[in-house]
């Protein structure tokens, strides 16, 4: 933090936060962004602002980005996943002439009451 509010006060030499209640102040605002974030934000700040830097100008929208709750993260890994596993489509091949075949002989039976209304053969 000290080093940050230095190079602010390189460039705008009138800005100051030298004594300990406003060094206290940023402090409790800026302390909870990463170093780089804030270090980031201020040359953003700098390059871009011919006024010294104020707390939210450090901070810039670390607090406004929105943290998944832990069911909508394991939410997003579910959809993320389910999209990475080939679809049955992609996996399907033709079904064996035999099968097939079975298949026919016990529809072909069924619709000719050949079987019980229990699927057994009477």
């Amino acid at each position: 933090m000290t080093l940050l509010l230095t190079v602010a006060k390189r460039v705008h030499p009138n800005f100051s936060v030298e004594d300990e209640f406003t060094f206290g102040i940023w402090f409790e605002l800026v302390s909870e962004v990463p170093f780089e974030v804030a270090q980031s934000n201020l040359k953003e700040h700098l390059r871009k602002s011919d006024y010294p830097p104020k707390p939210a100008s450090l901070v810039g929208d670390y607090f406004n980005k929105s943290e998944l709750s832990v069911y909508d993260q394991q939410a997003l890994e579910h959809k993320e996943l389910m999209l990475s596993i080939e679809t049955p489509e992609d996996e399907c091949v033709p079904m064996p002439d035999s099968v097939e075949r079975a298949i026919d002989q016990i529809s072909n039976r069924m619709s000719f009451g050949k079987f019980g209304g229990d699927g057994v053969d009477e």
